[in-house]
């Protein structure tokens, strides 16, 4: 187990919500391997004399997705949530969405799932996901969902003629 942890840790795992993000949701559905831990310069004045590093915590780089698992640590204060809703509108209108979980995922992988394969599949990923138990809503192939959150796909409305 400490192997585990330790090789989990080189490849960039750097809490616990990270580890269950890894081992849970990617691994255990068979997703693609995202970098973690990805170093971005940000600019945050118009003539880009603030720069501040972040590293994001899961980027998907051939898909343009960013994911951000929060616990308790940096993300409890309201300047911590205004500087998390800034970055994420950044990578927004730089066309990289970002997926925010937090300690859902930890009792609810199967339902983050859900929602990371629909912004990958939205993005261009054309792979399947895979169910990690018999009761795991996700369907063995075709990499649709058996059970999506409520209100991830909202219905579209056709503009009137």
């Amino acid at each position: 187990m400490l192997r585990q942890i330790l090789r989990d840790a080189a490849d960039g795992v750097q809490s616990f919500l990270e580890q269950c993000y890894l081992r849970r949701v990617e691994c255990a559905h068979g997703l693609p391997v995202g970098e973690r831990q990805v170093r971005v310069v940000t600019v945050g004045s118009s003539d880009g004399s603030a720069r501040r590093v972040v590293h994001r915590d899961v980027e998907y780089p051939p898909y343009g997705l960013i994911v951000e698992l929060d616990g308790r640590l940096g993300h409890a204060d309201a300047l911590s949530r205004w500087r998390d809703m800034s970055r994420d509108n950044a990578a927004a209108i730089s066309g990289k969405p970002t997926l925010r979980f937090g300690y859902q995922l930890v009792s609810r992988p199967c339902e983050t799932t859900t929602q990371v394969v629909a912004a990958l599949h939205h993005l261009g990923w054309t792979g399947s996901p895979r169910p990690c138990a018999p009761t795991c809503p996700l369907r063995p192939s075709g990499g649709e969902v058996l059970a999506p959150i409520r209100g991830q796909n909202p219905p579209r409305v056709s503009p009137a003629s």
